[in-house]
């Protein structure tokens, strides 16, 4: 079916953002000014451009200075001592590059491991600049998918959380991202606000 818009009927939106474009990093910082929360919907998950961007938000000295935490659908919370400890231990360039793909391949969701590059790439990068700045500038990055060790996990195991905690993803996901920022809005760190990176899905 031939799909068919009104061209004259579009000026309006052009004219808008002729207007008031802006950089998109400067757009997503300015939302923090009003919003404790800002979620970025991520499209397909192997689509390699959006974390290029997410990178060059996350290391603007804005959102370091300001934010400074993400939280991802990736990783499951029970891989966050591993990830604190990556992200604060200074290493050679191999020895991290061995630490992100341990994180990877233990992904809760994807038997195989997580096998997309732009991931990978990313926190290769977050690790490097976190060893540039200053301890309490760090980003903090939290996982916050399902809790779940595949080591010594039988088929049965693996078949019962398909019907019980997979298929309740989302929400345990969003418990998990709520509880730890009213945890970190009730310290005295002085950053209190948070990047969410979701795929559209959730």
């Amino acid at each position: 079916k031939e799909i068919v818009y009104d061209e004259k009927g579009i000026i309006p939106y052009v004219n808008y953002l002729k207007e008031h474009a802006q950089p998109p990093v400067d757009y997503i910082l300015d939302l923090f000014t009003k919003y404790d929360i800002v979620i970025i919907a991520e499209r397909m998950h192997p689509e390699t451009t959006q974390w290029d961007f997410i990178y060059e938000l996350t290391s603007d000295p804005r959102f370091i200075d300001n934010v400074g935490i993400i939280f991802t659908e990736y990783g499951s919370v029970v891989q966050q001592p591993e990830l604190e400890r990556f992200m604060n231990t200074p290493l050679s360039p191999e020895d991290r590059d061995k630490a992100v793909i341990h994180l990877l391949q233990n992904f809760p969701i994807w038997p195989a491991g997580w096998t997309n590059n732009n991931i990978y790439n990313y926190l290769r990068k977050l690790h490097t600049l976190n060893q540039q700045i200053e301890p309490q500038k760090r980003i903090s990055l939290y996982f916050s998918d399902i809790s779940w060790k595949w080591e010594g996990k039988l088929k049965e195991e693996y078949d019962k959380r398909q019907t019980t905690d997979a298929l309740r993803r989302d929400e345990i996901m969003a418990d998990r991202i709520s509880k730890k920022l009213r945890e970190i809005q009730a310290s005295d760190s002085s950053r209190k606000k948070a990047l969410v990176v979701m795929n559209s899905r959730h």
